[in-house]
């Protein structure tokens, strides 16, 4: 039987009690609604270079500081 889960948080604290045996160490949850059109572009034009035609599900995509992409991501 699956939990009940209607919220994002319900599902950003399910997925990091998998590696945190303690609840309690949970300090913060931090989400982000990205609303901003010249970002969102952004997005899309690093989604097509990865050859992605959808944006994926969880866990999405990783970008490390060292890739233009994320540089210019952070930039927007």
């Amino acid at each position: 039987m699956l939990p009940q889960v209607g919220i994002v948080s319900d599902i950003m604290f399910a997925y990091w009690l998998r590696d945190n045996a303690n609840p309690r160490n949970l300090r913060y949850y931090i989400t982000n609604n990205i609303q901003n059109e010249e970002t969102l572009k952004v997005i899309a034009r690093i989604l097509r270079e990865k050859s992605m035609q959808t944006v994926p599900y969880w866990p999405g995509v990783e970008l490390g500081m060292w890739e233009k992409e994320a540089e210019v991501l952070l930039g927007t």
